[in-house]
């Protein structure tokens, strides 16, 4: 999902799209070199009156060189990124770092950067996946030379994040030939991958990879993309200190091995039948935070709870932001009020969730219970839906891994007040396609 990007100049818009998709429609080069040549008039002379032809040589080539012939780590096509230019490195970083494509590493800049394309070429999206940025305003510049900058629009990063990866798409108003893209930003920010686009994204979209192994369910509307991730390590203790005070049984399992935004994950569990001093508390399993780095958080927690008498337990999704400010809440959106029963009653049970941000950007928390433990999706009952629209607390409204200072994903089992308790089957798919 792309940006609403407002325009850095201001033309008759009306006007000049019918004109443009008139071109387009007729496959026109003639007409649309005209209808470039007003724009580029316009930014020289800051007026222009549509009425009036632009005299050109009939004969002169659309002033492209190059055209995006790379595949992008989201799919679409892309140019290839010369070299980088910024205002001020951070001394820990590299430049390369912003388009090695790697989920780690992440380059530092201040104020500026600048992606040379190596050659004039059609420009209409610039795509960035950021470290730590959240609602942050940039402005964007083109150039043909490096020397003469047209500005051509003014976006934010917030909730417009793709369903299938974590990149802000910054689709300008118009088509800009450039050699050279200018982002600015007031301050610090971290680029962990930055993409040129010829084309809004998604013009050729990448097609999901089937998993090898695909013994888990997956609840249909949904689309995995690779392989699952199977490593769910334990923390190496079996007590903590508990938030509301005191200490106890507790058991935590991590995966760092999906780092998508949008993930379905989950595990079969057993509680055996003891229970700490407490006698209550819940299973979850926390998305989108470094789960042992209070500084990298920002999670949300779809939930089971179990009563130390038997009863049946409640279930919701809830938040963390920052540790340890965390709520439980019932479902916001949809609860389908299924008796879940007692789920520590020392038999296998099942526990499937799927977060991600909606086509719309908003992060959404989906829960199935399984009361038989197998991994058979049809053994799965539904149990409702969550959206943080920014009536979720606390904290900000939670779209990228991290969003309380970066950091990388840790997926967490979280277990208190049973000693004994085992999961198997534990599994975290980063998603393709989502239902919404």
């Amino acid at each position: 999902m792309g940006n609403e990007l407002s325009p850095a100049i201001y033309l008759p818009w009306d006007e000049l799209q019918k004109q443009k998709k008139q071109a387009l429609d007729t496959n026109d080069e003639k007409l649309l070199t005209i209808i470039d040549a007003k724009i580029l008039k316009f930014a020289q002379s800051n007026s222009i009156d549509l009425t009036q032809p632009v005299v050109l040589n009939t004969d002169t080539p659309l002033d492209v060189k190059i055209h995006a012939d790379q595949t992008g780590v989201d799919g679409n096509k892309v140019y290839k990124i010369k070299t980088l230019i910024s205002a001020k490195l951070a001394p820990d970083s590299k430049l390369e770092y912003a388009y090695d494509n790697k989920k780690s590493t992440s380059a530092k800049v201040e104020d500026w950067i600048v992606a040379d394309i190596g050659d004039i070429g059609n420009v209409e999206t610039v795509a960035l996946k950021l470290e730590g940025v959240g609602d942050a305003t940039f402005t964007f510049e083109y150039s043909t030379n490096n020397i003469t900058w047209m500005p051509i629009a003014t976006g934010t990063a917030t909730a417009a994040i793709s369903t299938a990866n974590d990149f802000d798409y910054f689709t300008f108003p118009i088509v800009v030939r450039a050699q050279y893209v200018r982002i600015n930003h007031p301050g610090p920010f971290s680029v962990i991958t930055l993409q040129i686009l010829e084309n809004p994204p998604n013009a050729n979209p990448k097609p999901p990879v089937p998993p090898k192994d695909s013994k888990f369910p997956i609840p249909e509307g949904f689309t995995v993309d690779g392989d699952p991730s199977t490593e769910f390590k334990f923390w190496g203790r079996t007590t903590t200190n508990y938030n509301s005070g005191g200490a106890g049984p507790s058991l935590r399992w991590d995966c760092t091995g999906i780092q998508s935004v949008n993930v379905l994950a989950g595990y079969t569990f057993n509680l055996g039948t003891k229970h700490g001093k407490r006698g209550d508390d819940n299973i979850d399993l926390k998305c989108r935070g470094d789960s042992h780095d209070d500084n990298h958080g920002g999670w949300y927690i779809p939930w089971i709870s179990w009563h130390g008498d038997g009863k049946s337990g409640e279930y919701g999704a809830g938040k963390e932001y920052p540790h340890p400010e965390t709520t439980h809440d019932k479902f916001n959106v949809e609860d389908k009020k299924v008796d879940v029963g007692n789920i520590k009653d020392g038999k296998e049970h099942g526990f499937l969730v799927a977060v991600f941000n909606d086509k719309q950007g908003v992060p959404t928390m989906m829960a199935w219970f399984n009361s038989k433990g197998t991994n058979k999706i049809e053994d799965y009952q539904y149990l409702g839906k969550s959206k943080d629209t920014g009536n979720m607390k606390p904290g900000p409204v939670c779209t990228k891994i991290a969003q309380k200072g970066g950091g990388k994903q840790s997926l967490q089992v979280r277990m208190d007040e049973v000693p004994d308790a085992k999961i198997t089957n534990a599994f975290a798919y980063a998603l393709a396609e989502t239902p919404e």
